[in-house]
């Protein structure tokens, strides 16, 4: 005996449960029994046209479906006051909605497609049965068994009289033969009477609240494990997340220093810190913070033992003395000076950020190099710490991160404070002015940036010759990270830094037509230009070459 059953089954109804009906049927109500992400075949008889719906709430839909149910009901409103000379009754029922279901599993192997076509067969001959007008047919693809709704309208629009009220139990037989008909293409026989089965058939949402009931047990057995997770979840990533607030408010504080930074993702490896990304300029200042913030701790979280370190750029009156111990600190404080920021890298072992208010007209006048290194030099002569962390460019850990070689010590954030006024110590930095200056002639390369860029000490001193913050911000720093977003590569694979120095420098003279402001920028380019050469340890001529090449190159 075959198995494969197909019955139709339809009810009169008013407008307004003739919009929710239609609503329900292409999902942009989305019912509280469904398990799986909505999916509907909709088509209009009217357009001819069919589309496939997901759950959209969109405003377009919702009207759609209104504007089609309202306008049928208005047209028949109108015919049957021509028809029957009677003022029609608002709210009558004026729409007829039908739903064709199947036996579980009968059509699991039938194609959508031809589902559809079926369905739409079927009812166009229920409605040419019933001598009404067919509205649209919807495939439901998101439930446990597939089946199709459908809307007619309610009116005869030959004799103007509604057909719902005269539907007798022969003409609900004949619906049931015409979807026997339609659907034993694919194998199914009309579903069988409560007359000759003797049971009571289930609507489709005691259907539904029937599996529902049947799966209680196994949803609350379900809800169980899930919260067991959901809390395990909670206790693993209450530390990531406290981690990530240690970061954002050390970011912070720099972003309020007006601290230029770049990042970098390293891994240490045999004992040594490799580079796993190029190094990235961010302007704190024009940053999300906590969107940077996320992104890099998913990177070293993802990264298989890495760590995010930070290098200053540009000389903010802003330093960091690393490596310094408690009594340092103390003995800091003692002094007058309060850190900005204290992390702490290892068990009392500490990073110590150091900001200064009132320091040489910043931030009116950007720092020059010779005046940033008179303060550094101070502050390490009286405190102390790792030399090599002096000079531009030194990497230093971010708080918030584990360390990757002693993974137990994740980098707290010990302390944070503000700016000290510069004036305090202003007598006893210029004192060094000498000894400084006599260091810094060591290295030739720096010499010649200071003998031909700089200028004499005494203007040094006033702040004129440095390379203005502006032109870091918003010339170096934007063509540089413009550039980096698709770098020029080396034949090796890595990056080529000397073609990314060439082409900022030629971006950034491109950008001006006045000779004032170009002759300007050249300056500026080349003092950059020497930075990157000292850091990269390239040829004493290496700015002078790049420059020249980018000059070169506009006259082309």
């Amino acid at each position: 005996m075959n198995n494969n059953f197909v019955s139709t089954r339809i009810k009169a109804r008013g407008s307004a449960a003739a919009v929710q009906g239609i609503m329900h049927d292409t999902r942009y109500t989305v019912p509280g029994y469904l398990r799986r992400d909505p999916e509907v075949v909709f088509y209009s008889f009217e357009e001819d046209f069919s589309t496939k719906l997901g759950g959209n709430k969109t405003l377009d839909l919702k009207e759609y479906c209104r504007d089609l149910i309202m306008t049928s009901v208005k047209q028949q409103q109108a015919r049957y006051s021509e028809k029957v000379k009677q003022k029609a009754d608002l709210k009558g029922n004026w729409s007829i909605t039908g739903i064709i279901t199947f036996s579980e599993g009968s059509v699991k192997d039938v194609p959508n497609d031809k589902l559809l076509e079926l369905g739409k067969k079927a009812v166009r001959k229920i409605s040419a049965e019933l001598g009404v007008k067919p509205l649209y047919v919807s495939l439901h693809l998101d439930e446990k068994t597939a089946h199709l709704h459908y809307q007619l309208e309610n009116l005869n629009r030959e004799t103007g009289r509604t057909v719902a009220r005269t539907i007798k139990r022969g003409t609900l037989t004949k619906l049931q033969d015409i979807a026997g008909e339609i659907f034993g293409e694919v194998g199914l026989s009309r579903g069988l009477s409560r007359e000759t089965t003797g049971k009571r058939y289930k609507t489709v949402a005691e259907g539904h609240r029937e599996e529902l009931k049947a799966g209680e047990k196994k949803v609350q057995e379900l809800k169980e494990v899930i919260q067991t997770y959901k809390d395990e979840l909670t206790a693993l990533k209450k530390p990531a997340e406290q981690r990530r607030s240690v970061t954002a408010r050390f970011f912070e504080i720099l972003k309020g220093a007006g601290v230029l930074i770049t990042l970098q993702r390293r891994k240490y490896k045999s004992g040594a810190w490799s580079v796993e990304t190029p190094a990235e300029y961010t302007d704190l200042t024009k940053a999300d913070i906590k969107g940077l913030t996320d992104e890099i701790h998913r990177a070293a979280e993802g990264g298989s033992g890495c760590e995010w370190h930070l290098k200053t750029f540009g000389l903010p009156p802003v330093f960091c003395l690393d490596d310094l111990g408690t009594a340092e600190i103390q003995k800091m404080k003692a002094d007058g000076i309060n850190p900005l920021a204290v992390v702490e890298t290892s068990p009392e072992n500490y990073q110590v950020w150091v900001a200064f208010e009132n320091c040489f007209g910043y931030p009116e006048r950007s720092l020059t190099a010779l005046q940033w290194r008179l303060i550094v030099d101070y502050l390490h002569e009286k405190y102390g710490g790792d030399a090599a962390a002096l000079m531009p460019g030194h990497q230093f850990r971010i708080p918030g991160f584990r360390r990757v070689d002693k993974p137990e010590w994740a980098v707290p954030l010990t302390e944070t404070g503000g700016a000290v006024d510069f004036k305090m110590i202003e007598d006893a930095v210029m004192e060094r002015l000498p000894a400084v200056q006599q260091k810094l002639e060591r290295t030739e390369t720096i010499k010649k940036v200071i003998e031909e860029n700089l200028g004499v000490p005494p203007l040094i001193l006033e702040g004129s010759e440095g390379v203005p913050e502006w032109f870091i911000r918003d010339k170096w720093v934007r063509f540089k990270t413009k550039i980096m977003e698709n770098p020029p590569l080396a034949p090796d694979g890595d990056i080529d830094w000397s073609a990314v120095d060439f082409r900022v420098v030629r971006d950034i003279l491109r950008s001006t037509k006045r000779p004032d402001k170009l002759l300007e920028y050249q300056k500026y380019s080349l003092m950059m230009l020497k930075s990157e050469a000292v850091e990269r340890h390239k040829s004493r001529n290496y700015a002078e070459l790049t420059l020249d090449a980018a000059v070169s190159s506009l006259n082309r």
